[in-house]
């Protein structure tokens, strides 16, 4: 175990500097000047010759990297060009947003993702079966967009239930938040939903008839119970991975969904950084998304751990 996270520690720390490295080597060279991106093309050169002597524009970019890697090292990420801001409270802030609306869209889709999946894995024959699985390719094909904007539509638009643009800001209670991250999450949880019914459904049935379930079914135990007790746990372990990078991708800020529906969080963040060339912004978010994914692909190994005694046994007999 002690070699495993070894491994994987030494896997993380060289993801994140290598996708560092880069990102800012990409952006050094995109044609274009960030103190005209700041400033606009009518700006003053005097103050265009300032900003360029703040960011260091006229250094190597070996050093440039080098001072910059030096600031990540003690927590400091720089200082926002457009906003005048620490990057590392910018980041923190948007995560807030993007934190909420993933955490509810990843609850509402175990909700009914979870349970339908089950119930088609053991209904698949029947024919009332049929529009589920229908629904479940449509959820998948469906842009979540495409869908955020038909919510809006109803429950906007027609019905005035929930409101259809703004965001109260995280100074606020979750309470007062959450009218404004419902539709959103709906619309991110519809295909989510369905990646889980799809995969989750596929695995049971993949288990078929296989030895262990032949030996239960040979104890007396019902086919719902060995699904449920058996067949379930078998089935998370492709299930686990997808799962892993659904989480990543709405960790990481649906840009779409997030300016649909005009919340700040990273996605907005992301589009409004490279369209004003925020070089130290953009850095920032882009080594925030590399650890996320990177640690989550950690958890996800370590859970394949937890739900799979094979590999806890290989591990062991390849330490002795």
């Amino acid at each position: 175990m002690m070699n495993f996270l070894i491994k994987r520690l030494a896997n993380f720390i060289l993801s994140v500097f290598l996708v560092a490295l880069l990102t800012f080597a990409v952006f050094q060279i995109i044609p274009g000047d960030p103190a005209t991106a700041i400033l606009g093309i009518d700006a003053d050169p005097a103050q265009i010759e300032k900003i360029h002597r703040d960011i260091d524009w006229g250094k190597p970019g070996v050093e440039r990297f080098a001072k910059w890697m030096g600031q990540v090292l003690q927590g400091d990420l720089g200082e926002s060009y457009r906003f005048k801001q620490p990057v590392t409270k910018i980041i923190n802030e948007a995560w807030k947003t993007t934190a909420g609306l993933a955490a509810l869209a990843i609850l509402l889709s175990l909700i009914w993702g979870l349970p339908l999946g089950v119930l088609l894995a053991y209904y698949r024959k029947r024919k009332f079966s049929v529009p589920f699985f229908a629904l479940s390719q449509i959820g998948i094909a469906v842009p979540s967009f495409c869908m955020g904007i038909f919510l809006i539509i109803i429950f906007c638009v027609k019905l005035k239930i929930f409101p259809a643009l703004g965001y109260p800001g995280n100074d606020v209670s979750w309470l007062e938040k959450l009218p404004y991250l419902i539709l959103p999450s709906l619309a991110l949880s519809f295909s989510m939903g369905a990646i889980l019914v799809r995969y989750l459904t596929g695995g049971l049935v993949k288990e078929g008839d296989k030895p262990y379930v032949l030996t239960a079914r040979s104890k007396g135990l019902s086919l719902f119970k060995i699904l449920l007790r058996h067949k379930f746990r078998n089935a998370l372990i492709p299930l686990v991975t997808i799962l892993g990078m659904v989480i990543a991708d709405l960790l990481g800020g649906s840009i779409i969904i997030e300016n649909v529906f005009a919340l700040p969080g990273i996605g907005s963040m992301i589009a409004i950084a490279v369209n004003s060339r925020d070089l130290p912004l953009i850095q920032g978010l882009v080594l925030y998304l590399a650890i996320l994914v990177v640690s989550l692909n950690f958890l996800v190994d370590v859970f394949y751990l937890v739900i799979d005694p094979r590999l806890r046994r290989r591990m062991r007999w390849k330490s002795e």
